[in-house]
């Protein structure tokens, strides 16, 4: 958790030195009530994802693997901080891949479309689960992508993340 906002701090940091604006990392002014909705419609559409890869994984004949990660079994260990760690980690996750990496890739290759496969790729490969768990995230990633895509906003996409993973580690347990 500290080391995620410490690179969070890193990301500002760089921002500032840079001379750009938060724009480019997703802030911008908006209505908390609109990011609100947003975040729940994205939060349904992360679901519904997960739900169809699973299926067809199913029957495919994958298997889903163990369910509880090593973050999750540690994070039971300090049942306390796991709102704190999950919404640290949502916002690292988001800021660095969907903020920050997002716009240097679509700067040097002029495709948002690259971005979009390219950060969602870098996403899956920063969790070190199974197969079916990493297409997984793989899904959310570009479901995550293409809403930010179209809505260039990074709050939504916090929000969403973040109880997405609360969901997943209260559904777990």
């Amino acid at each position: 958790m500290l080391t995620e906002a410490g690179f969070l701090f890193l990301l500002g940091y760089l921002v500032w030195r840079n001379g750009e604006s938060w724009q480019i990392l997703g802030f911008r002014p908006t209505r908390w009530w609109i990011e609100l909705i947003w975040a729940f419609v994205l939060y349904c559409a992360l679901w519904l994802s997960s739900l169809c890869v699973t299926s067809l994984a199913k029957k495919a004949g994958w298997e889903p693997g163990p369910k509880n990660s090593p973050e999750e079994t540690a994070a039971g260990s300090y049942a306390a901080l796991l709102p704190v760690f999950l919404i640290v980690s949502a916002l690292f996750e988001e800021i660095l891949l969907r903020g920050y990496l997002w716009n240097r890739i679509e700067q040097f290759s002029r495709r948002p479309a690259v971005a979009l496969l390219s950060t969602s790729l870098l996403f899956a490969a920063y969790h070190p689960y199974s197969m079916l768990q990493v297409l997984e995230i793989f899904v959310f990633g570009l479901v995550l992508g293409v809403f930010y895509w179209h809505g260039r906003s990074l709050p939504r996409l916090v929000l969403a993340h973040f109880a997405y993973n609360i969901a997943i580690f209260y559904l777990i347990r």
